[in-house]
């Protein structure tokens, strides 16, 4: 990307990305080697159903009003809701063996629990990454939603997604 992030409502999705690309899950997820080459795919304010970028992917963006409330003459405490969308396609049986290592008959009930397992760790490292410099600090994480979308309705694609909503309370 050549566009710089400027300001504040920018800096808190940069943040955001940085949180996310922090995990190791999400970068097994994705295949990435480190941080820098899991941000490829997490995206800012992408339509969810526009088929643009591959997946596994995460996508970012505000959620409700950004609020910053003055507590001085010259300081405002800053709050708000981010989301962040997790999408993977539903894994081969093979590839779900393959990433645990196993063998055997695989059911739906172990493709569901691996979706949980998944999302499980990833809330986990979120948590722990609410005050790590360069991330995004925030209060509280609430896990919206888990499970396998209609390929229907989603261009004919096995989806899997879990949506977070991140709280923050802080800088603006």
């Amino acid at each position: 990307m050549i566009v710089p992030v400027v300001g504040e409502r920018s800096l808190r999705l940069q943040h955001l990305t940085n949180t996310v690309t922090s995990s190791a899950t999400f970068r097994r997820l994705v295949g990435a080697a480190d941080a820098a080459a899991a941000a490829v795919f997490v995206h800012e304010d992408l339509a969810l159903d526009n088929d643009t970028e591959p997946f596994p992917r995460a996508v970012i963006r505000h959620q409700s009003s950004q609020s910053a409330n003055r507590t001085g003459t010259t300081t405002f405490i800053g709050t708000g809701e981010l989301s962040i969308f997790i999408q993977y396609l539903k894994l081969s049986d093979s590839a779900l063996r393959t990433w645990y290592d196993v063998t055997g008959t695989v059911t739906d009930r172990d493709h569901r629990r691996h979706m949980n397992n998944l999302y499980g760790q990833i809330s986990e490292e979120l948590r722990g990454l609410a005050t790590t410099a360069g991330c995004l600090e925030f209060q509280r994480l609430e896990e919206f939603s888990c499970g396998e979308l209609d390929p229907v309705t989603e261009n004919g694609v096995n989806l899997v997604e879990m949506t977070w909503i991140v709280h923050r309370e802080g800088l603006p």
